[in-house]
């Protein structure tokens, strides 16, 4: 390579490596190694600038079969699909102890066409890459000549034959990447024809670029749907949370403002009962907690027989008490029998009054007691 060059981008082929195994995977591909470091046909290629290099071995990167001439790249620099051969199924990554030693290793995926003929030639080919970079001159194990400082990009990583191999598997691989009707023979393709092909492959290059862009564009429309989706429905839980909060309180506020109400009502009954006025605030303090309800408001109707009926047991029981603490009677006679507590009155006064048996025996403990 010229003294002139360094610097300067350029082509670069690499040494031809053998396959690292014939045989394929089960998904179909091929362990490969795409380049070694050391001497190839465009200069020296340091592990150092290949670990750094290899981020352009990029899965789906083309993979021909042989390298184009100077008048193919010439006349078809996007190189020709009936040479597509298959592409990196993997990318690329450098190894350090890879089975056929240090460098690049990656996976090779064959088209169907050309699976065979690979399998079948595998101990005669191998792999070449085409690939753009930088170079200078210098001194490489023990050796005078280009340096390759940076791989800028790769092109292809190309199947050719292995040199030393004899002109009989180079003409078999020939005739393998042969696509005219006639084995053996070249079809003569006119500039007009390369022009043409060349507009359908940029015509296809921009469908697919479309229709990627779309899916792209889709997936960011659903991505956006699903956040904007998982904040409406955390807004939404966070306000029904808030809701329950306020109802809880709002019961609390009405449940207080009703004890309220039911002890101002219990108030202005007893104003004028004609018992003492501790018994009146004892009566005021155990009745307020019991208010008689209906549909969530004061029953005032059934609250007022059951304040008078309350009212009318105290008055009885501290008519009849006695020091003792008992009430006066004539015994089976009639009246109220000796002995009868202020509970036993007042259920029989809420009895009295319309209530139910077991309603009227809780209103007295309550009454009496002062528990709920």
């Amino acid at each position: 390579m010229p003294d002139d060059n360094d610097g300067q981008n350029l082509v670069l082929y690499s040494e031809a490596v053998p396959l690292t195994e014939a045989t394929a995977r089960a998904d179909g591909t091929i362990p490969i190694l795409c380049i070694s470091p050391g001497w190839g046909s465009s200069g020296f290629y340091s592990a150092e600038m290949l670990k750094e290099a290899c981020s352009n071995y990029k899965k789906g990167l083309h993979m021909h079969w042989n390298h184009q001439t100077r008048e193919e790249a010439r006349l078809r620099p996007e190189r020709d699909l009936n040479t597509l051969a298959g592409t990196l199924a993997e990318d690329g990554r450098y190894e350090e102890n890879g089975p056929q030693g240090p460098g690049i290793y990656s996976r090779a995926q064959p088209f169907s066409r050309y699976a065979s003929a690979i399998r079948e030639m595998a101990q005669h080919i191998g792999l070449s890459h085409v690939a753009e970079g930088t170079t200078k001159k210098g001194v490489a194990e023990g050796r005078t000549g280009p340096i390759i400082e940076k791989i800028t990009a790769v092109r292809s990583v190309d199947f050719v034959t292995l040199p030393g191999r004899g002109g009989a598997i180079l003409e078999a691989f020939r005739e393998a990447g042969n696509t005219s009707e006639t084995p053996g023979d070249r079809t003569v393709v006119s500039i007009d024809e390369v022009r043409k092909d060349a507009a359908i492959m940029e015509t296809l290059r921009k469908e697919i670029l479309s229709e990627a862009s779309v899916r792209e564009a889709q997936a960011q429309k659903e991505k956006e749907y699903r956040e904007a989706t998982a904040a409406l429905e955390k807004q939404l839980k966070e306000s029904n949370d808030a809701n329950a909060e306020l109802k809880k309180q709002l019961d609390r506020l009405n449940e207080a403002q009703l004890l309220l109400e039911a002890k101002s009502f219990v108030a202005a009954q007893l104003k004028d009962a004609k018992v003492p006025e501790i018994t009146k605030a004892r009566l005021l303090e155990q009745l307020a907690k019991t208010p008689a309800l209906k549909e969530g408001k004061l029953d005032e109707a059934a609250y007022k027989a059951a304040i008078a009926g309350a009212v009318k047991a105290e008055a009885d029981y501290l008519a009849k008490v006695t020091e003792s603490g008992t009430i006066k009677g004539m015994g089976s006679g009639g009246g109220t029998p000796a002995g009868t507590s202020l509970k036993d009155v007042m259920e029989k006064q809420f009895l009295e009054a319309g209530h139910s048996a077991e309603k009227a025996k809780r209103m007295a403990e309550i009454a009496v007691t002062g528990r709920r």
